[in-house]
């Protein structure tokens, strides 16, 4: 997976394609034991937290429980990586913003640049690869067009209940004129 300098945003978890490669790893599509089944459950809780509270030390805690469960869980890896990119792009900013054929001479700049980009070859080497960009807005789309059907039916399904609730109420008043 590899980024540019100026491509400094974190890879997600939630627009994958399952290449031959990841299928010959089974790191996708395969019968799960039951401690990887439990680092997939606090994989999910990892995902909530982050996304509820961001990334800290209790987050970091929960991907080593992870590890310490599943070493291969992809949750965990990636969780590991995005964090790499961020401390990457924190050390940057530290250092002044310098361009990439400058990063030599910032230690710092440079042991972070590499542990993102040992983290990225390992995810590579599991054969996860992202879904490109168009892929996915199609993907997100059609997902969209569906929740509009499933919508629109349960609407639909409601109005003929409705309608035949109707159907079965006998008037209770009489239309006679006064005189």
């Amino acid at each position: 997976m590899e980024l540019s300098a100026d491509h400094l945003s974190p890879s997600s978890c939630d627009s994958q394609l399952v290449s031959a490669a990841a299928l010959a790893n089974k790191t996708y599509l395969d019968t799960l034991s039951g401690k990887q089944l439990y680092a997939r459950m606090l994989g999910d809780l990892l995902l909530g937290y982050r996304k509820q509270l961001g990334y800290d030390k209790v987050g970091d805690m929960l991907v080593q429980k992870i590890q310490s469960v599943d070493a291969d869980n992809m949750t965990a890896l990636m969780d590991q990586a995005t964090t790499a990119h961020i401390m990457l792009g924190m050390q940057l900013e530290a250092s002044g913003n310098p361009l990439p054929e400058q990063w030599n001479n910032y230690p710092d700049v440079m042991a972070a640049y590499n542990r993102r980009q040992e983290l990225y070859q390992k995810i590579d080497a599991t054969g996860h690869q992202d879904m490109p960009r168009e892929m996915y807005r199609q993907w997100l789309q059609s997902m969209q067009q569906e929740e509009q059907k499933q919508q629109d039916k349960a609407e639909y399904d409601q109005l003929l209940k409705e309608l035949n609730k109707l159907k079965h109420i006998r008037p209770t008043f009489k239309n006679t004129p006064k005189q």
